[in-house]
């Protein structure tokens, strides 16, 4: 079993609501501190205390957020509440439950807790969904796995399938599904033979070539996007436009929406962006900085 490559690997799966790809800390950090009502902000982590959730959780409280830790065992929240959290104790199939965490949040970490069966997996799943729906949660980051799109024949996965589409089927909410690659941290199940017998035996192909991802890759990108996912209408924007206004954003990453005729002399104009940026731009910007 090979890595193959020397990085870890994310693919990404978004409904058709989920706000656009912007990045940038600093410019996200300012758009939200302009933002209205964001003082009551909270985010709510399933599996807290977990690989992906702890990291999450911890990346949040340390930039001053609200946090509502989510887990069933309380002892292993209290880390989290020393930090500031707020601890809730609930069974990933108590939709009851689940909703009244959910309620008020402004964004959510969702999870799946380690498989004991498919059905298990689904009757999970259901309680998610059903508690995302009833308590009005807008914004979400799915923990998936590559593989996802495939709706069966896939073990577990198929189970990660199944909890994307009741997801996508959630009328106004904006999901993020991640669809890692196979944890690295699953190799360390293997320390014990590796010590009582000297070799490194698994399921898989000796020679194939296995995407993987370390856990803290997965929470700090989960974290990122958790928190820069709403910028549209953080400044304000009804979230009717901003839906649209996303969609057109994503088409012009995807190159949907592109020029059909190459640059000439008969369709350029004489304003560069240079110019434009020198005698509009730049006198708009410092005014602006003089008022502030």
């Amino acid at each position: 079993m090979a890595n193959d490559s020397k990085t870890g690997r994310l693919d990404f799966c978004r409904t058709r609501h989920t706000q656009d790809d912007s990045e940038g800390e600093t410019n996200m950090n300012s758009l939200k501190e302009k933002a209205a009502g964001v003082t009551d902000v909270i985010y709510v982590i399933l599996g807290a205390s977990g690989n992906t959730g702890s990291i999450i959780a911890n990346f949040l409280l340390s930039k001053g957020e609200k946090v509502r830790v989510m887990g069933r065992d309380a002892g292993r929240l209290q880390r989290f509440v020393g930090k500031g959290a707020e601890a809730f104790t609930a069974n990933v199939s108590d939709a009851v439950a689940l909703a009244k965490a959910f309620r008020g949040a402004r964004a959510a970490y969702l999870l799946l807790p380690p498989i004991t069966s498919r059905e298990d997996q689904e009757r999970e799943s259901d309680a998610i969904a059903k508690a995302v729906r009833e308590s009005g949660l807008r914004y979400a980051v799915y923990l998936s796995s590559y593989g996802a799109q495939v709706p069966e024949g896939t073990g577990p996965v198929a189970g990660l399938h199944s909890s994307e589409q009741k997801l996508n089927a959630i009328s106004g909410l904006n999901v993020l599904h991640l669809r890692a690659a196979y944890f690295m941290e699953n190799n360390l199940a293997a320390i014990g033979m590796i010590h009582g017998t000297g070799i490194f035996g698994h399921a898989l192909l000796p020679d194939l070539k296995l995407p993987m991802i370390a856990t803290p890759d997965v929470g700090d990108y989960a974290a990122q996007r958790l928190l820069h996912q709403q910028v549209l209408e953080q400044i304000g924007m009804p979230p009717k436009k901003a839906a649209v206004y996303i969609e057109m954003f994503k088409a012009i990453n995807a190159g949907v929406l592109a020029a059909q005729e190459p640059r000439s002399p008969q369709n350029s104009t004489p304003t560069s962006f240079d110019k434009f940026v020198q005698d509009v731009f730049a006198p708009a910007y410092q005014g602006n900085a003089a008022t502030a």
